[in-house]
């Protein structure tokens, strides 16, 4: 699973721009180019699946930060995200009698938002969340597919339409695909009624039709790591995933070394990236937090986390993020080269190019170190221009980015120079 383009108006520094991500997206920008506003997007989608509109919009600093202060309500904000599902191999049987099988394909969310003149209030003017679905046979060739169409405006509405893949549907399949439309219908208004009692948007019902792929709390995660944070004990809890902040690090850590086979994949991991690590070890406090105690492989000597350096405990936070909280769907890291050798920094691209293979990785940063070894079709370069508004380039489709690099001038010189949006 992956979002693959945004699309947003009158939202914070944007006036009306498309953004476009790769399974891996590194956005760079100079200070206050917009490029923070794109995670605010993540936010607030991520939001959204876990509090609702309300709530999210109240977490991004209420409707007068979430509209354009030059724009305000002149424009409605709008948001679409199209997330793309084609890496999902999972073929869901929707129906037990079924000769058809449904894969997700594709999910497109809608929002638009008008903000009241003068007030703190707002209106949502559109809402409305499409999900297309593959359609197999038993032998698995595709028959056709199914969109669910879920709107709310005031009333709350749906639709299913199947398009079958011309020549290729028996009567059989076409006797089962209409049985399959028919429970579909059935399946979307069932859970249109919930959400219309929770007064929720549509995207929240995404956790009831595609329960495979959809984890509202880990739906989309941004991390941003305080080495000081990382440092400290946590609760031994039964929480087993990762906190945004990694505050919870030393249970996680815990918990993977219990777990036979995830400590060897972490000591192999580490072995790579922190050789100077033997072992990790714990100190059960008597008011059930935990501490972690590195053992190097130099002396033998342990290590309270305390002890350790800022980058250590950065890198050992980032290897549990990209590799142990797998429920994740979209993982977002702020500047984690903050604190990290340009060792640590190669290591680092390696494991997210490895790791966004099966899910999507974002990666803001502002070090040019990074960019040197980071594949130029996955940079997002963000410039505020003279009007106040960011627009984003691709550096992959720039001519004179392309004359630069032809005469040897790095990706990361460009950025330096500033001449990445020229």
């Amino acid at each position: 699973m992956k979002i693959a383009k945004i699309t947003v108006r009158n939202f914070k520094s944007f006036h009306h721009q498309e953004i476009c991500f790769h399974n891996f997206s590194i956005l760079i920008g100079g200070n206050a180019s917009g490029k923070s506003n794109i995670i605010s997007l993540f936010k607030f989608i991520s939001n959204l699946m876990k509090f609702g509109l309300d709530e999210a919009i109240s977490r991004i600093g209420g409707i007068d930060s979430f509209v354009n202060a030059a724009i305000g309500s002149k424009e409605t904000t709008r948001l679409c995200y199209e997330i793309d599902f084609h890496d999902n191999e999972i073929i869901t049987k929707k129906k037990e009698d079924s000769l058809t099988y449904l894969q997700v394909e594709q999910v497109n969310f809608e929002l638009e938002i008008k903000s009241n003149e003068n007030s703190l209030d707002y209106s949502v003017i559109n809402d409305e969340l499409t999900i297309k679905y593959l359609c197999y046979d038993k032998q698995a060739k595709q028959r056709g597919f199914f969109t669910i169409i879920i709107s709310k405006n005031n009333e709350i509405d749906s639709q299913v339409n199947f398009q079958a893949f011309p020549g290729k549907t028996s009567e059989e399949i076409e006797n089962s695909i209409k049985d399959d439309e028919r429970f579909l219908q059935e399946y979307v208004t069932y859970f249109l009624r919930i959400l219309h009692s929770s007064n929720d948007v549509t995207i929240k019902s995404l956790q009831f039709m595609i329960p495979e792929f959809i984890d509202c709390n880990s739906f989309v995660k941004i991390y941003d790591f305080n080495p000081k944070e990382l440092k400290k004990p946590s609760l031994l809890t039964s929480f087993k995933s990762l906190d945004e902040r990694g505050l919870n690090l030393a249970n996680l850590l815990y918990t993977i070394t219990k777990r036979p086979k995830e400590e060897e994949k972490l000591l192999d991991i580490l072995a790579d990236t922190l050789p100077f690590i033997k072992k990790i070890d714990f100190e059960i406090g008597s008011d059930k937090s935990v501490s972690y105690v590195v053992q190097e492989s130099y002396s033998n000597r342990l290590l309270n986390a305390s002890n350790l350096s800022d980058g250590t405990v950065v890198m050992l936070t980032i290897i549990v993020a990209l590799y142990f909280d797998e429920k994740t769907g979209v993982i977002a890291l702020e500047e984690p080269e903050r604190s990290l050798h340009p060792r640590l920094l190669r290591k680092l691209l390696e494991m997210v190019k490895e790791v966004s293979t099966e899910r999507q990785v974002i990666i803001t940063t502002h070090n040019p170190e990074l960019l040197k070894h980071s594949p130029l079709e996955a940079i997002i370069f963000a410039k505020r221009q003279q009007d106040g508004f960011t627009t984003i380039i691709y550096p992959e489709s720039s001519e004179n980015v392309k004359v630069f690099l032809d005469n040897e001038l790095g990706i990361d010189d460009l950025f330096i120079q500033d001449l990445l949006g020229d």
